[in-house]
């Protein structure tokens, strides 16, 4: 009967917990384009596919260089899926996350900020969704500071995409599945402490 309520409880808590986890940010600002140009929020900040050397990839936002950030607050995340095209290359994002934020094939899919340089983690969705959280709130990037975003495709390029900048620091957690483990790890933790007591 104890167990039962204790399971009841816990299954709660790590339902609360995940819940909380996916909620979405606040104040976020949504972007979309088409084709091999577009605007993601005003005619400044605009995205360009290019290739480098034969290997097809995607450099939004940056046309090889950096774009100033055109929003009014800060931003601690940058969210985008692609339409139609190849596959992010998976190899590509663990590059990035620990590249030393170059504008090339040796810098991966990465998302750096410019002036100071932070590197925001990159975690792929999908084949076609890949998700930019800073990990450290003071990773954040102010209005006009210079960003470059690289995104690496195997085959063709995308021919559209969307968004969102998340204006809120919010660091990727682990899943809820990983979550409703860690919680009933410790309840039966718990359960093992009190029967021994």
């Amino acid at each position: 009967m104890r167990v039962c309520k204790y399971l009841k409880l816990s299954s709660l808590a790590v339902a609360l917990v995940a819940a909380v986890s996916a909620a979405p940010a606040h104040a976020d600002f949504a972007f979309s384009g088409s084709g091999a140009t577009g605007f993601l929020n005003g005619a400044s900040e605009t995205w360009t596919f290019s290739a480098d050397g034969g290997s097809d990839w995607g450099s939004p936002g940056v046309g090889l260089g950096v774009t100033p950030y055109s929003r009014g607050v800060a931003a601690f995340g940058f969210d985008i899926n692609f339409k139609d095209g190849g596959r992010i290359l998976p190899g590509s994002v663990a590059l990035g996350n620990a590249s030393a934020c170059a504008g090339s094939s040796g810098g991966g899919t990465t998302f750096c900020t410019v002036g100071p340089l932070d590197i925001w983690d990159a975690f792929q969705i999908d084949d076609h969704t890949i998700d930019f959280r800073a990990q450290n709130p003071t990773f954040f990037i102010s209005p006009g500071q210079s960003y470059f975003v690289n995104v690496f495709f195997e085959g063709a390029l995308p021919t559209a995409f969307s968004g969102r900048w998340v204006t809120d620091f919010s660091p990727k957690v682990p899943e809820p599945s990983v979550l409703a483990l860690f919680g009933i790890a410790a309840l039966a933790l718990g359960l093992s402490r009190r029967k021994s007591a």
